[in-house]
């Protein structure tokens, strides 16, 4: 991933990168109950730690450093916006679809979001990471208090804000 950051901060791409998946900011990231690291496989929908077993049958996993990921973005010269779990960015996102009027969500549809929102599913194990490259000059400067936020969440409150 550091050497993705790298490539796109060379490109003439400018705007707003959202990097989602499992993982946390350093500080939860290695703490002592993880000194044995994050990788994991997941077979049948339930993880171990068996992770040569079952070659290609199985899905193997382990979490992101986010810390790691935002302190090069920032030594590549991107901002970061937003540090947050996928539950409450979801349910920011889509905020404005669930309070339309009439907006009645089949159930099957619901069910989904829960499980993308919910904390006990996925809504805190995943983690939005929103950096921004460029385009300063088409837009309104961001919301510095959410920026320093999440420079807060993930332990690198003497990054610049910009």
């Amino acid at each position: 991933m550091l050497g993705w950051l790298a490539e796109v901060s060379q490109s003439a791409f400018t705007g707003e990168i959202l990097l989602a998946d499992y993982g946390h900011a350093a500080r939860e990231y290695y703490i002592p109950e993880r000194n044995g690291g994050t990788l994991r496989r997941y077979c049948q929908h339930r993880t171990d730690d068996r992770v040569l077993e079952n070659l290609g049958e199985a899905d193997l996993t382990a979490h992101v450093n986010f810390t790691r990921l935002a302190e090069q973005a920032v030594a590549l010269g991107m901002t970061v916006m937003e540090f947050i779990e996928q539950g409450r960015f979801l349910t920011h996102v889509a905020a404005h679809l669930l309070r339309r009027p009439g907006f009645s969500p089949d159930p099957a549809w619901l069910r989904q979001f829960q499980t993308l929102t919910h904390p006990g599913h996925l809504g805190h194990a995943f983690h939005i990471l929103a950096l921004q490259k460029g385009g300063w000059e088409s837009k309104a400067e961001p919301d510095a208090g959410r920026r320093a936020a999440a420079l807060r969440r993930l332990g690198m409150e003497s990054a610049p804000i910009h």
